[in-house]
């Protein structure tokens, strides 16, 4: 009796491109972080608004992912992804108190179409291409965290006080986070992974322009409330 070989589901290669779709992503996204100017408290209070409104949806994208898993051959896509919902569960709250933190209201801060553009589409991608395809977001948003945010964090602290619990919190939990993401990619195929690319440079350049539309909103407000002023 001839043994069967073990066949990978997906060519070494492909994981291979995932993961070098996402360093170069989040070295994009980094940078646009590390150009945002934090020492402006409006752009700031704008970024912590925005922030809100993305990471409120963390939990019910996770969940609906979840939903959509085979529970039999993908059980463990399924119990992280579970995992991860109680993992996020309240963070949308932190960037609100700490935009509170600084005297501020989510009142004063609807959300923006970029915003809307940046987590919408997630959506989409889980319900009609695979759930796993929301790996590509998870790799962008904790990926960055990751890079760069214990320097992001020394940036604001001196400036922002207790109002920066978010970036605090992201810059330590993330770590872990980033880690269990990118062991989930040994086990998908070809089509997967390649939704898992797709997603990881649309979801950073949505993230860039998100970022971009912050500061020209924040900036445009100052001025303006600078001239009433005068």
């Amino acid at each position: 009796m001839t043994a069967r070989a073990i066949v990978s589901p997906h060519d070494p290669s492909s994981v291979a491109k995932v993961r070098s779709t996402y360093e170069q992503a989040v070295e994009e996204v980094a940078h646009a972080f590390l150009s945002f100017p934090w020492t402006k408290r409006a752009c700031y209070a704008e970024y912590l608004a925005q922030t809100f409104y993305y990471v409120r949806y963390s939990t019910a994208l996770l969940a609906t992912a979840a939903g959509r898993f085979d529970p039999i051959t993908e059980a463990k896509y399924q119990k992280r992804f579970s995992r991860h919902v109680a993992e996020e569960q309240g963070h949308d709250l932190l960037a609100l108190r700490d935009l509170e933190g600084l005297g501020d209201s989510i009142q004063n801060h609807p959300e923006m179409d970029e915003t809307r553009m940046f987590w919408e589409p997630q959506f989409c991608k889980i319900e009609r291409k695979h759930p796993s395809a929301m790996l590509g977001y998870i790799l962008i948003l904790e990926g960055a965290a990751v890079k760069i945010g214990h320097q992001l964090h020394s940036t604001v602290v001196p400036l922002y006080g207790e109002a920066t619990a978010f970036i605090r919190v992201h810059s330590e939990d993330d770590i872990e986070h980033i880690e269990k993401a990118l062991a989930l990619l040994d086990g998908l195929d070809d089509a997967k992974l390649q939704h898992i690319i797709e997603n990881t440079t649309q979801s950073a350049r949505a993230l860039c322009l998100m970022l971009a539309a912050v500061e020209r909103k924040a900036t445009s407000q100052a001025g303006t409330s600078h001239l009433r002023e005068d």
